[in-house]
């Protein structure tokens, strides 16, 4: 009973230790390696919001719509 209760006590406080040291430098990795992939990759032409909504015969997304009609108007096409 003594060592399960010292086993806890030191799991909690190396929990505790590793991840206030650690936690923080984890979501800064993630947030970066976010940004690169978002970077880094190209928008595959059949993946686009437009094209999903003309392969089903159904209208764009309300929500994006003014995300369609800026890209639309940033590469010169109509949306």
């Amino acid at each position: 009973m003594v060592r399960q209760g010292w086993k806890s006590v030191t799991q909690v406080s190396a929990r505790e230790l590793v991840s206030r040291r650690y936690y923080p430098l984890f979501l800064a990795s993630v947030f970066v390696a976010s940004l690169l992939a978002a970077m880094l990759t190209t928008a595959a032409a059949e993946q686009t919001e437009e094209a999903i909504a003309r392969r089903y015969r159904q209208p764009v997304f309300p929500a994006a719509r003014p995300l369609v009609g800026w890209l639309a108007q940033r590469e010169g096409r109509s949306a």
